[in-house]
């Protein structure tokens, strides 16, 4: 089926082909039919092309007041209430691979599912996806506060309040992806933008009144309240959006979940953290204590370029799934986006790379002195890092999942070489550029032959099948002569 319009989409593309007609007349030339097709489309979609600029200038922004964020915090904190900083962060992280996974497998399914069926289904799997979730949500918090006395035991602190407000994050993480999730399909990047500047505004806000008070052991509270507002906010944006859909009736199932798609998406989570995180551990373990901060400055350097590269990645999924869902070529999108975020990684290697010698002891202090010979290796490889994440988001839409598996396994490589060559910081920023080099080797690769790469896919897939079919019935058939017995 072809993707249905409502009324508001009529009325913009009748606008769109008055514009041009005008200008048509206003020059007495007729322009040719593409040209003309390709300013309609531009002209009749101007919101999302703003919202999606939008969107990549409030993502840019974000990271700045981050850094302002972490910088304010670290000029006003002892290391006892910076740690708290750190704990409930490190809480976030580990708790997002899982909202995140989850978020980006509801994005999928909804885009999926608007383009092929029409918006009213999307809001109908948006209703049903959040009920379905709110139980879990319940259950989790629930266990994170009995759990509580232990935790604040094992992590050395009686700071109760920590683990309560985290545990407010554990109850609206999953609802407030989901609604993200369905903002980014319906092409709503304008409220995304808001969304995600808000989240920084509100940090640097509530940090700067408790600065005010005195209260700045209570720091951490920054991290919960943004989530909370912005939850709260995204429901705000949703019904202000799409009043006309809640009347009408879905033209498919909204129960629709890709639970291949989520475990993929889950194992694309935790390789991502992985990349990011196991290397900061082994030199914290392998180095001196100087020499693994200075490896953690060089980390930091380099999440700069794979922060501004990753600009383009809200687009990736509901781009990609709603060309799936109308059955359209979305390559020369795969394209573009890769297009751009090579162009913004490279102005990132250019900037903290090439010129890092200037630029990090710039924001970073004279400190950074040290790291400069060593930034050279490890930015090139996030910058390569960075561009290959477009392909493994595109075929991970396209359920091609062998893009995932393969590049994921190099994070086994990755401990081992980091185990073999760590005698300073400049070994393994080398193995770091090495890995990340050969992660875009693979996925260009595997994209070159995409069409074997499928084929492997149904094979394996029609070896595989029989067997768990078979499994289940024998369970099944278990299980009911337990019951008759």
């Amino acid at each position: 089926m072809a993707i249905h319009g409502n009324k508001n989409t009529r009325n913009k593309k009748l606008l769109a082909e008055a514009v041009i007609e005008t200008e048509e007349i206003g020059i007495a030339l007729k322009f040719p039919q593409n040209i003309k097709k390709h300013m309609l489309t531009i002209l009749s979609q101007r919101e999302i092309y703003l919202g999606g600029g939008a969107l990549v200038i409030a993502g840019f922004a974000a990271n700045i007041l981050n850094y302002f964020f972490n910088a304010y915090l670290g000029r006003i904190l002892s290391y006892g209430d910076f740690s708290l900083i750190g704990l409930i962060g490190g809480f976030l992280s580990f708790a997002s691979i899982l909202f995140g996974a989850y978020g980006l497998t509801f994005s999928y399914n909804n885009s999926f599912l608007i383009g092929r069926y029409g918006d009213a289904t999307g809001y109908g799997h948006w209703k049903h996806s959040k009920n379905r979730v709110l139980l879990p949500s319940l259950i989790a918090t629930g266990i994170w506060f009995l759990l509580t006395p232990f935790l604040m035991n094992f992590f050395h602190t009686n700071n109760v309040y920590l683990f309560i407000l985290f545990g407010l994050v554990l109850l609206i993480g999953f609802i407030s992806n989901i609604n993200q999730g369905f903002l980014s399909a319906k092409f709503l990047f304008g409220a995304l933008a808001i969304l995600t500047l808000l989240d920084p505004i509100v940090r640097l806000t509530v940090m700067f009144s408790l600065a005010r008070f005195g209260l700045q052991s209570w720091a951490f509270a920054a991290i919960p309240s943004a989530a909370f507002i912005g939850f709260m906010i995204s429901f705000v944006l949703i019904n202000r959006k799409v009043r006309k859909e809640k009347k009408a009736t879905p033209a498919a199932d909204v129960t629709l979940f890709s639970k291949r798609f989520f475990y993929a998406s889950l194992l694309t989570s935790v390789s991502s953290i992985a990349f990011f995180t196991v290397d900061i551990f082994l030199a914290k373990h392998f180095l001196s204590p100087t020499d693994a901060g200075k490896y953690t400055l060089v980390s930091l350097a380099g999440k700069m370029i794979y922060f501004l590269g990753n600009l383009t990645s809200p687009f990736i999924i509901p781009l990609i799934s709603r060309y799936e869902g109308a059955r359209k070529n979305s390559l020369h999108a795969l394209y573009l986006l890769i297009g751009v975020t090579a162009l913004f990684s490279g102005v990132g290697f250019l900037l903290f790379g090439v010129l890092g010698r200037y630029t990090i002891p710039f924001l970073y202090g004279q400190k950074a002195v040290a790291i400069v010979p060593n930034l050279l290796y490890y930015t090139f490889g996030m910058m390569c890092y960075t561009v290959s994440m477009v392909l493994i988001n595109y075929y991970l839409v396209r359920k091609i999942y062998t893009f995932t598996i393969a590049t994921s396994l190099l994070v086994i490589v990755q401990i081992a070489l980091i185990s073999l060559f760590h005698n300073n910081v400049e070994s393994i920023a080398k193995v770091m550029s090495l890995i990340l080099f050969i992660h875009l080797v693979i996925s260009l690769s595997l994209h070159l032959s995409v069409k074997q790469v499928t084929l492997f896919e149904e094979k394996l897939t029609k070896l595989v099948r029989p067997i768990f079919v078979t499994s289940h019935k024998i369970n099944k058939k278990s299980i009911q002569k337990l019951f008759v017995k």
